[in-house]
């Protein structure tokens, strides 16, 4: 073996809501680089601990029964990031003779940082697909664009490498390498199963303040109908993969592409259920009743708030009748409406949140998902925070999205905590809600996430 490639542990604290739902999905990113290195004659294996819901000790006792491999590579968010160190310094104790690169979100923004641990030989900034077979083809270090690393005690830090362009061309995720098998989408979100995510863009074209378009691009660069369709076939017939989730930022902001590939679904009689997630004002209701018919019943929607100050302070670019709209036409197709809301954020105050639990239900969502906003590194929102001393911690395990890590002028963070559960409960145990969602099951499958969810809501 040339290469193991490694997804850490991902670990939420024992009260944490998003540790009892969250999507357990294979690393599509890990697919991605096992299947360019394959293409070019390497030897690749993949631990995704994550999605094996390992713990340390379990991964290092993996490793000792492991060959030894010369290089390892490992991924990971901000969230992540600290569990991806610690499994750094367990590789170094097992294998000390490996070279070790960490990629991924994290290290894309924060370079540094990660090059600061002893156990971390190279960093790959943006998209690895061609970075890391150069490097483990032996390419001098400061020939190769994307890379950061150790030159005598020195970090190095060489030009970034320019996005890819044409997605067609880089092979489909090596899913022969990735846990299908214990794939499962967030709860809620899953009609059928066996179920995992697809990927069909890359980039974001949108400018948040809460999110960071460093890593992939402010430019979205798009995969054709065609190829995307082959990927949904290969899944199909060779993994028994019965619903996809498009991964994509927007997954509606190419009109043409959604056309093309629902009337290939449409007309090849495709037997697949999907869902998606859509930018506010990238829908209309021709689309969507097109997308209805070749499979989709649930579209994720980025609302955020129902306060129009607060959706400026995010620099969202939405009004609160353009979120209407959008749930409006969705519902009208026969599309389930999810809508994920962020508590808060800058302008928060209780009042605000009063409104958006109270627009949540005017709207009359099928779902929804409640954040509290994270300053991740490489936003606007950590820049703001962190010059304003806002930042209650940097440790990056706090920012695991149920718990507030920036002190407000507007709102006491322990109010903002408490708020997370409470419109939870006040929307989804709503006696109206509960009996409409009751006249939706349509078999074991709905009973399951139904009673997972009041379960996790419960505690």
């Amino acid at each position: 073996m040339d290469i193991l490639l490694l997804n850490p542990p991902c670990m939420f604290g024992k009260d944490n809501l998003w540790g009892k739902i969250v999507a357990n999905t294979p690393a599509l990113g890990l697919g991605y680089l096992a299947s360019t290195l394959e293409a070019r004659g390497y030897e690749v294996k993949i631990l995704d601990a994550g999605v094996e819901r390992m713990n340390f000790e379990e991964v290092r006792q993996y490793l000792k029964k492991s060959p030894k491999v010369p290089w390892i590579g490992i991924s990971a968010i901000s969230f992540t990031f600290w569990s991806a160190l610690e499994v750094a310094k367990i590789v170094k104790q097992v294998m000390p003779n490996c070279k070790l690169v960490m990629g991924g979100v994290h290290p894309t923004l924060c370079p540094e940082e990660a090059l600061k641990s002893p156990y971390v030989d190279f960093v790959i900034r943006h998209e690895g697909d061609y970075t890391l077979p150069e490097l483990i083809a032996g390419i001098r270090y400061d020939e190769i664009l994307g890379l950061s690393y150790k030159d005598n005690g020195r970090i190095v830090h060489n030009l970034p490498r320019p996005m890819i362009e044409k997605l067609d061309d880089i092979p489909f995720p090596a899913y022969h390498l990735l846990p299908l098998n214990k794939s499962r989408l967030t709860v809620g979100c899953e009609k059928r199963s066996p179920a995992t995510m697809l990927l069909g863009s890359r980039g974001c074209s949108f400018k948040c303040r809460y999110c960071s378009t460093v890593t992939m691009g402010s430019k979205v660069r798009y995969r054709s109908p065609q190829n995307i369709f082959e990927e949904i076939m290969l899944l199909m017939k060779d993994y028994g993969i019965r619903e996809i989730h498009f991964q994509d930022d927007s997954f509606t902001l190419n009109r043409k592409n959604v056309l093309e590939l629902c009337s290939l679904i449409i007309k090849k009689r495709i037997d697949l259920s999907w869902l998606c997630m859509a930018n506010i004002v990238a829908v209309d209701l021709e689309m969507l009743k097109l997308m209805k018919r070749a499979g989709c019943h649930q579209i994720c929607y980025g609302i955020e708030s129902g306060n129009e100050e607060i959706l400026r302070n995010l620099n969202k670019k939405v009004t609160l009748e353009n979120v209407r709209n959008a749930v409006r036409w969705t519902k009208q197709a026969g599309i389930d409406a999810r809508g994920a809301f962020i508590l808060g954020c800058p302008g928060e105050t209780e009042e605000s949140m009063k409104k958006t639990l109270n627009f949540m239900k005017e709207l009359n969502l099928d779902l929804i998902s409640l954040n509290i906003l994270a300053p991740l590194p490489g936003t606007e929102i950590y820049k703001w925070a962190k010059e304003n001393g806002y930042l209650i911690s940097e440790d990056w395990r706090d920012y695991s999205f149920d718990k507030s890590v920036i002190r407000l002028p507007t709102i006491h963070p322990k109010t903002v905590d408490r708020y997370l559960k409470k419109m939870y409960r006040s929307f989804y145990f709503r006696p109206s809600y509960m009996f409409n969602r009751l006249l939706k099951i349509r078999g074991l499958n709905d009973i399951k996430m139904c009673l997972k969810a009041v379960g996790a809501l419960s505690t």
